[in-house]
């Protein structure tokens, strides 16, 4: 299934080996792999996840080699294509476009949710960034940017450029959320401990830091004290050993990539971001809950008020894309 003479080069790619011992037997696996991809079942075929992974994981040069060129795929009604590059000496700009060829799943908020993967033969710092949408052709343009200082290692070099999933539909909201009434908010009056953190942050290397065992906020009995948009709910608030505890909860933060977080704003419109934050998982492992942790007292509560920044969407699209291109 490979043509021979990607073979060739792949096979010239491989160090002489003068000694046995671990180099032979790392060089053999690879022969013995590059002859199972082309002789053996179609399964292993080096196109495959397994098959290229393996060999990209040892030999990435050889890998690169034998992966054939692919200026354009489609997949799940989605066309990704090369349209453009530029090369110098020390880096290189390629741009890829995604066509939505069936539906209105491609946006200006289309984002590659980190699931792409840049693989190259060569060391090289590289990143990719939506620059340009157009809602005529349903199309997103993307940004390829790599850096290099051996520019012997980049002519003729191929580069895989490939996407599992992308989020569009995304939303930004930000506002007061006054439906929250902080000169009535007292004692917690459940909390709950041994949750499932997943991260944290905080502002002051002597704070007692929160963890698995503290204690957190219980959310309220119906779920929600208030819903400022879609995706994002306050779920408690409630003082703690004399701090503040405000709790956000985030659904489906795995598919939709949910986020956000909220700060008091004081009379004078001064800020507190609070002392500390934790996140921790529901208990389907999907959405999380975030605890945020003020140093304020009830009197001075009462003369704030609670701002919040969330960003949400709705929209997951996945499939496999892929292209290979060259670097000439």
């Amino acid at each position: 299934m490979i043509d021979e003479k990607y073979i060739d080069e792949a096979i010239s790619e491989i160090p002489k080996v003068k000694k046995k011992g671990k180099v032979l037997k790392l060089t053999l696996v690879a022969v013995i792999l590059i002859f199972c991809m082309t002789f053996a079942v179609p399964t292993f075929a080096v196109s495959t996840s397994m098959g290229y992974d393996v060999l990209y994981a040892m030999f990435p040069s050889v890998a690169q080699k034998l992966k054939p060129v692919q200026m354009s795929c489609v997949d799940n009604g989605i066309k990704m294509e090369v349209i453009a590059a530029n090369v110098t000496d020390t880096e290189a700009q390629v741009y890829i476009s995604m066509r939505d060829l069936t539906g209105d799943r491609i946006d200006e908020t289309t984002d590659l949710f980190d699931s792409y993967d840049i693989r190259r033969p060569f060391d090289s710092s590289a990143t990719c960034s939506m620059v340009d949408y157009d809602a005529s052709a349903k199309t997103a343009t993307f940004l390829i940017q790599m850096d290099w200082y051996d520019t012997r290692k980049l002519l003729g070099s191929k580069v895989t450029f490939s996407v599992k999933e992308f989020l569009s539909r995304k939303q930004e909201w930000n506002g007061y959320i006054d439906s929250i009434n902080l000169s009535e908010v007292g004692d917690a009056k459940e909390t709950i401990t041994n949750v499932s953190t997943r991260g944290g942050s905080y502002s002051d290397d002597e704070i007692a830091l929160l963890d698995e065992k503290s204690a957190y906020l219980k959310p309220v009995n119906d779920g929600i004290i208030t819903s400022p948009v879609d995706g994002v709910e306050i779920t408690g608030i409630g003082y703690i050993d004399g701090k503040l505890h405000i709790q956000t909860y985030f659904d489906n933060i795995v598919d939709y990539d949910n986020h956000g977080f909220i700060y008091l704003v004081d009379e004078n419109g001064g800020f507190d971001y609070g002392e500390q934050s934790v996140a921790f998982w529901d208990e389907k492992g999907v959405g999380s809950y975030e605890e945020q942790v003020f140093d304020i007292t009830p009197e001075e509560l009462s003369k704030c008020r609670v701002y919040g920044e969330f960003v949400t969407s709705d929209s997951l699209t996945q499939g496999d894309w892929e292209v290979t291109f060259r670097l000439d």
